[in-house]
């Protein structure tokens, strides 16, 4: 089975406490979740060999970007740049 991340990765906006969340996900909705989160400054990309093995094995995968990443509302505590 071959994995084709434009066809395979979806993104949505999630909003929730107050931010926006761009997230990656893949797998079947039925799938069982998994969430991968990353660390500061890296992006939901950084999980892809991740989120293809996970999606193969039949995994629901949600993949978020931290705040200030890729679109993601930034903290109030954070100093505009």
């Amino acid at each position: 089975m071959m994995f084709d991340t434009e066809n395979d990765v979806n993104f949505k906006f999630i909003s929730t406490n107050g931010i926006r969340l761009h997230t990656a996900i893949s797998g079947p909705e039925e799938g069982e979740p998994v969430i991968l989160l990353h660390g500061y400054p890296d992006a939901w990309f950084g999980w892809m060999a991740q989120i293809i093995a996970l999606s193969k094995a039949g995994f629901r995968v949600v993949a978020p970007d931290q705040r200030g990443i890729w679109g993601t509302g930034r903290s109030c505590l954070q100093r505009p740049l």
